[in-house]
């Protein structure tokens, strides 16, 4: 109810900005480009907490590794954190994103004891406009995704370490609207229903000896909750 809520929010936050600015269009001719900043999505994801995307136990001595899955219904179906829009024809426009996190943790004064977690993902994608107002555009598209994750828990004075790391594609179709408060910026709201597929593998070390694993894949189908993206065209 409070995204809801939020939403509508914005919604007649922007309409009532355009009200007198007749003079505001969408941006979607061709040539027409822009800077995109999302605020919910996979860097979010990271920015409120990388250690929960894994889970899994670690290793008993017996070089089982780290064999835990992540989140992904929560980590998947969102486009990176930054990108950029440009438009190749009249209403139809390239996107692409690329989000990177990195966050090590030290569990002891000496720092002998981390977890280090990591994520990166680059999208690419076609948006169409398929509608457009006075400083309103309705547009629909699709994406592709590409994302790898890693985590990493070492104990020095065990002279143990183990690694997981996760690799994954994804494609998906999205309906948006986007809204124009302002002559060069504007703001994306959006849905997207998709499919993703990823595989693990990991290594546990004891000392000298080290094991390899590799696990299955995970599959994940389904709608993502919605998106604001900031656009600043130029």
């Amino acid at each position: 109810m409070k995204k809801v809520l939020l939403v509508l929010f914005i919604i007649v936050l922007a309409a009532s900005l355009v009200q007198a600015a007749d003079d505001i269009r969408p941006k979607c001719k061709k040539g027409d480009r822009s800077l995109l900043f999302s605020f919910n999505g996979i860097s979010g994801l990271l920015l409120s907490g990388l250690g929960s995307v894994f889970g899994g136990d670690g290793g008993d001595g017996d070089l089982a590794g780290l064999q835990g899955h992540p989140d992904l219904n929560s980590s998947i179906l969102y486009s990176p954190g930054v990108g950029g829009l440009y438009y190749m024809n009249d209403y139809t426009a390239l996107r692409f994103g690329i989000g990177y996190a990195n966050v090590k943790n030290a569990e002891d004064e000496d720092g002998d004891v981390t977890d280090t977690n990591a994520m990166m993902a680059i999208s690419a994608g076609l948006q169409y406009h398929i509608a457009t107002a006075t400083a309103v555009s309705i547009y629909t598209g699709g994406e592709f995704y590409y994302g790898t994750l890693s985590a990493t828990a070492e104990d020095k004075d065990a002279e143990t370490e183990s690694t997981t790391s996760y690799n994954g594609i994804g494609v998906a179709g999205l309906i948006g609207a986007q809204f124009y408060p302002w002559k060069n910026v504007s703001f994306d709201m959006e849905y997207k229903i998709g499919y993703a597929s990823f595989s693990s593998s990991g290594e546990y070390t004891v000392g000298d000896d080290s094991d390899d694993w590799k696990g299955g894949s995970t599959t994940v189908m389904g709608v993502s909750n919605w998106g604001i993206t900031l656009n600043i065209h130029f």
